[in-house]
C-alpha cells in the first residue's frame, strides 16, 4: 500500500509539471532568502556608494568653482593696485596678495579658498598671476598689463612741448613709440611777448600748459582735444622772475582736474588756481610767507588720490613745503633756511611708490652734504637728517621714484661741477657715486635722472659741455659703465630732462643746445630711438628750462596701468 501511495503522489506531481518540496531538501528555502538579501544588499551598497561618489564629485565641483572665482578676484585687486599705482593689501608690493613668503598669512575667502598672487616684470610688460586654493582644487589667472607713467594721466600720448622766439609760439612734437620717432612740430598756440620757460600736464580732455613770457607774465590754456592747440590767457602778470621757473602745474589723477601754483610778485605771495575743463578758477593765495620764489614744483603723492606736495625754493635760500588737500592747503612747513644759493632748483622731492611716503632732498648751505626730510601721510614731516660725502656743496637735485617699490634715486651736481648719485632703499641712503667731474655750467642744470614705467630702467643721463648726451643705467648697487646716448646735431649740451616713456621700460629726453636748439631721443630698454632737432629758433635764452616732456599711455586714463591680457588655467 504504501508503495501504491508513493507511486500516485509521484505521479499526480509528475502529472502537475511540479517538483515536489519535501523533507528530502529541508534548506532549499533558507537558501534563496539569502541570495535575495545578498543581492538586495549589493543593490543597497551600489546606491550608497553612488550617492557617496556623486557627494564627492560635488563637493570637488564646488571646490574648483570656489577656488575660481577666489583666483579671479585676487587677479581683479591685484590688477586695481597697477591701475591705482597703490598697494592696497599693505603686502609690501604693488600688484600683488599676500606676496610675503608666509602662506600662514594668506586671505582666506569663498568658503576657506586660500589666495595670493604674484607680478613678474620681463621689460615691456608687467604679469601678475593670481592663485586660489581650495582642498585639491587649485585654479589660476593671469593678468598681462602695460604700464604707463606715473606723472598723471592723459589726452594723447607722450609729447615735447616747447618755446619759440621766431615766431612767437609754443610748439609740441609728439612721439611715436612703436618707431621711437617724433613728429614735425605743430603750434599749440602764439604768445605776444618772446615766451620762455614751459609747463606741461596732461589732463583727461587736453594739454594744460603754461608758459611765460619776456615780460614775466605767466599764460594759461588747456589744448582742445580735436585741434590740440589753444589761446593763451594771462593769469598772473608778474612773476618776478625770468631766469628760473617760479610756477608749475599738474594732473589731479582722480578728478581729473588740474591744480596751478605760482608766485606772484605784486602781492608777494604764492597762488593757486583750480582748471575743471577748459575752465580756470581765481586765483587764492597758498597761504604761505616766502621771499621772491625762484622754483615751484608738484609732486602727486599717488594716482589713487587728488593730493599734491608743493616744493617751493625762494631768493632768501628758504625751501618750502605745503600739501594740496583735493580743496585746500594743509601741512605747511620750512625744509630748510640754508641752501646753497636759491638761484637754482636745489630742493626735489619724490614717492616711495609703496608707503606713500614722500622724500625731499634740499642743499645745506656751504656743507658738503644735503639733507633730507620724510612726510608720513597722517602723521607730517621728520626732522632733518643728513647724507655726507658730496666733497662739495650740492647745486642743482633731481630725483626718481622707482615704479613698485620704496626705491628713490637721487643725482645732484656739487658746486664744483661733480655729478653724483645715491640711492634711498625706503631707509637709507647708499654712497654717493660720482659719475663724472664736469656737467658743464654750474648755472645750467646739464643733467637728470629717470625710472621707466615698468621699473625695469633707472638710468641718468647727463652731457660734459660738448655735444655729446651721456648715459649710465643702473646696475642693482651701483650704476655702470658710461656710454653715448646721443649726439647733438648741433651746438654744446645745455639743460637736459628726462622723462618716463609711455610704457615698460621705455624713456625720454630732450637737450637743449647752445645754438637754442632742442633736441629729443628716447630709449625702449632695448634700442635707442631717433634723434631729432626739432627746432632751430627756440628760446634766445639758451640756458633755460624753455621745453617740458609730458608722457602718458595715450588712452585717455590716469597714468596707470593699461590691462592687455587676462588667461586662466587648472596647474598641473
Amino acid at each position: 500500500m504504501a508503495e501504491d501511495r508513493t507511486g500516485r503522489d509521484g505521479q499526480r506531481a509528475r502529472e502537475r509539471g511540479g517538483v515536489r518540496l519535501s523533507a528530502h531538501r529541508p534548506g532549499t528555502v533558507l537558501v534563496a532568502l539569502v541570495i535575495v538579501l545578498v543581492v538586495m544588499s549589493i543593490a543597497v551598497a551600489a546606491i550608497v556608494t553612488t550617492g557617496a561618489r556623486d557627494q564627492e564629485l560635488g563637493a570637488v565641483r564646488a571646490q574648483g568653482a570656489w577656488a575660481q572665482f577666489a583666483a579671479e578676484s585676487a587677479a581683479a585687486m591685484a590688477a586695481k593696485e597697477l591701475i591705482d599705482d597703490t598697494d592696497h593689501d599693505g603686502d609690501g608690493g604693488i600688484g600683488t596678495i599676500s606676496n610675503d613668503g608666509n602662506p600662514a598669512n594668506d586671505p582666506t575667502i569663498n568658503g576657506g579658498t586660500r589666495v595670493w598672487a604674484t607680478r613678474t616684470d620681463d621689460g615691456s610688460a608687467t604679469v601678475i598671476t593670481a592663485i586660489a586654493q581650495n582642498g585639491g582644487a587649485r585654479r589660476e589667472v593671469r593678468v598681462t598689463a602695460a604700464l604707463g607713467s606715473a606723472e598723471g594721466g592723459g589726452s594723447g600720448g607722450s609729447a615735447l612741448v616747447f618755446t619759440r622766439n621766431s615766431p612767437r609760439v609754443v610748439q609740441r612734437s609728439d612721439f611715436t613709440g612703436d618707431s621711437g620717432t617724433w613728429s614735425t612740430p605743430t603750434t599749440i598756440g602764439t604768445t605776444s611777448n618772446e615766451p620762455m620757460w614751459v609747463s606741461v600736464a596732461d589732463l583727461p580732455h587736453g594739454r594744460l600748459v603754461l608758459a611765460s613770457d619776456s615780460g614775466n607774465r605767466l599764460l594759461f590754456g588747456v589744448t582742445d582735444g580735436a585741434t590740440g592747440s589753444t589761446t593763451f590767457s594771462t593769469i598772473c602778470n608778474d612773476t618776478g622772475r625770468s631766469t628760473s621757473r617760479p610756477f608749475h602745474g599738474a594732473a589731479l589723477p582722480v578728478s581729473g582736474n588740474g591744480l596751478i601754483i605760482y608766485f606772484d610778485k605784486p602781492s608777494t605771495q604764492m597762488r593757486y588756481r583750480t582748471v575743471s575743463g577748459s575752465t580756470v578758477s581765481g586765483a587764492s593765495s597758498m597761504g604761505m610767507s616766502t621771499g621772491d620764489v625762484t622754483w615751484a614744483r608738484l609732486v602727486s603723492l599717488g594716482s589713487a588720490t587728488d593730493q599734491m606736495m608743493a616744493i617751493i625754493v625762494d631768493s632768501n635760500k628758504r625751501a618750502y613745503a605745503a600739501r594740496w588737500t583735493g580743496s585746500d592747503w594743509a601741512d605747511r612747513m620750512t625744509l630748510t633756511t640754508s641752501l646753497y644759493n636759491g638761484d637754482n632748483e636745489e630742493a626735489f622731492a619724490a614717492l616711495e611708490r609703496v608707503s606713500g611716503r614722500l622724500v625731499a632732498a634740499f642743499s645745506h648751505g656751504s656743507q658738503s652734504r644735503f639733507g633730507y626730510r620724510v612726510y608720513t601721510p597722517g602723521s607730517g614731516w621728520s626732522s632733518t637728517s643728513y647724507v655726507t660725502g658730496l666733497g662739495a656743496r650740492s647745486s642743482w637735485i633731481r630725483m626718481a621714484s622707482r615704479p613698485g617699490t620704496n626705491e628713490i634715486y637721487l643725482a645732484c651736481v656739487t658746486s664744483n661741477g661733480i655729478l653724483r648719485t645715491t640711492r634711498w632703499n625706503g631707509s637709507s641712503w647708499s654712497n654717493t657715486q660720482n659719475l663724472t667731474s664736469s656737467t658743464g655750467s654750474e648755472s645750467v642744470r646739464g643733467f637728470d635722472i629717470v625710472c621707466s614705467p615698468d621699473g625695469s630702467v633707472t638710468r641718468v643721463v647727463y652731457g660734459k659741455g660738448g655735444s655729446t648726451i651721456f648715459g649710465r643705467v643702473w646696475g642693482g648697487s651701483s650704476f655702470g659703465g658710461e656710454s653715448t646716448a646721443f649726439t647733438l646735431a648741433s651746438g654744446s649740451a645745455r639743460t637736459v630732462l628726462a622723462a618716463p616713456g609711455p610704457s615698460g621700460a621705455s624713456i625720454l629726453v630732450a637737450a637743449g643746445d647752445s645754438n637754442g636748439g632742442v633736441n629729443a631721443w628716447s630709449h625702449n630698454g632695448t634700442t635707442s630711438g631717433t634723434t631729432s632737432r626739432l627746432s632751430t629758433t627756440t628760446s634766445s635764452y639758451a640756458n633755460h628750462h624753455w621745453f617740458d616732456l609730458v608722457s602718458s599711455p595715450g588712452d585717455g586714463g590716469t597714468g596707470g596701468a593699461q590691462i592687455t591680457g587676462w588667461s586662466q588655467r587648472e596647474p598641473g
